[in-house]
């Protein structure tokens, strides 16, 4: 049998878990608007109890429980808001099959390094799906419905084959999402390369799109092109480039590229104003070690529009506000983003992070937004443990 039982309790060995995790933001002028007042504090504490499981034939497990605490409180003295979810994010097992490793039950997955699909942990809930997962070899194959996820919606279901190989990831990715009507469908193609060339590391994305939203045939693509570099013993510097379409032809075609379900902090800013959709971007980063147990990050970007008759969108693929003109009048230049972030090991199981971004506006915010506009604030503290 694919999963031997029945199993006597004495056959399983079982550890717990416990992860706990606090963040406080604080953001200034999240519209872009001085004559508004829409400062705003940020409160999200997460607790993860749970336990892994292995049995003597081979057959082990995960069960994550998570409550989380979720406020947001304003200036301007209106009301604020608190939420306080229960979910079970992870409950699966797995075993060698003759066909493979198999993992079924909730469970979170990632393709390649998440820019498409990912795990989301910087969310406060994360995100994790109902699945089976077969992984044979090079070859990764999932299959699930969405079950936790910031904006929830059990609508989606979601089906991806990846293969590993020495020329890089490549997946081809299925989403139907029923919740629109009509229900939006498409595939991707999607390929991640990585090579080191001396002391540097070269690496380059792309993804083709095909399907249909809003009753629309879906054509769309994303690329991306980035070089990591030593500058010394301590400090790495990074250049990248990343477009990804957007925008609609005259003969009912769509061109916004849908970023499905990615980890997008990594990627396009720490103040996650800007997603995989309708952009063009250049970045630069530094990172230096600093002793053993403290990292600090410093990051450039600069973003533009793809098509200026789209709009701007956020790191979780909704339109920022009303920023979108559908004459193009406003332009392109969305503007630039600068982060700096660190982390700092507080023994074993702890660690400390912080970090401040700006976001100065470009032509394209300052000509949409109402009022003096102004650049946007950002700044956090965490403290998250693992046991």
């Amino acid at each position: 049998m694919w999963f031997d039982l029945p199993i006597q309790v004495q056959d399983v060995t079982f550890k717990p878990l416990l992860e706990t995790r606090y963040r406080f933001e604080r953001r200034l002028d999240r519209d872009f608007d001085g004559d508004k007042a829409d400062n705003r504090n940020e409160s999200f504490l997460r607790l993860r109890p749970g336990f892994t499981f292995e049995t003597k034939s081979g057959l082990s497990g995960r069960v994550v429980f998570q409550f989380l605490d979720n406020r947001v409180s304003l200036d301007n003295g209106a009301a604020g808001t608190s939420s306080n979810p229960k979910d079970l994010v992870e409950a699966f097992v797995t075993s060698a099959t003759p066909v493979g490793k198999v993992t079924l039950g909730r469970q979170r997955f990632g393709i390649g390094n998440q820019r498409l699909i990912g795990a989301l942990d910087w969310a406060n809930s994360g995100r994790s799906w109902d699945a089976i997962r077969l992984q044979r070899g090079s070859v990764d194959a999932f299959v699930g419905r969405l079950t936790v996820n910031p904006v929830m919606n059990q609508e989606v279901t979601l089906g991806a084959v990846a293969y590993t190989g020495q020329h890089g990831n490549t997946s081809l990715i299925y989403k139907a999402d029923k919740r629109p009507d009509p229900a939006a469908t498409n595939w991707t193609l999607a390929h991640q390369w990585s090579k080191a060339q001396g002391k540097n590391q070269w690496a380059a994305h792309a993804a083709l799109q095909r399907g249909s939203v809003s009753g629309k045939r879906l054509e769309a693509h994303a690329l991306g092109v980035s070089v990591t570099m030593p500058a010394d013993a301590q400090t790495t510097l990074s250049f990248e480039a990343n477009l990804a379409s957007g925008g609609s032809a005259a003969n009912a075609t769509a061109r916004t590229f849908d970023q499905l379900y990615p980890t997008g902090h990594l990627f396009y800013g720490a103040m996650d104003l800007q997603g995989l959709r309708n952009m063009v971007q250049l970045g630069a980063s530094a990172t230096r070690k600093v002793g053993a147990d403290t990292t600090i990050k410093l990051e450039l970007h600069k973003f533009w529009l793809a098509d200026a008759k789209d709009g701007w969108y956020g790191a979780g693929g909704g339109q920022n506000g009303a920023f979108r003109d559908a004459t193009g009048k406003s332009g392109k230049d969305v503007g630039w983003e600068a982060d700096l972030t660190g982390t700092k090991a507080l023994g074993k199981d702890r660690t400390l992070g912080a970090g401040i971004g700006v976001f100065v506006p470009g032509s394209f915010v300052r000509s949409l937004a109402v009022g003096r506009d102004k650049t946007q604030v950002w700044g956090y503290v965490m403290v998250s443990s693992k046991f």
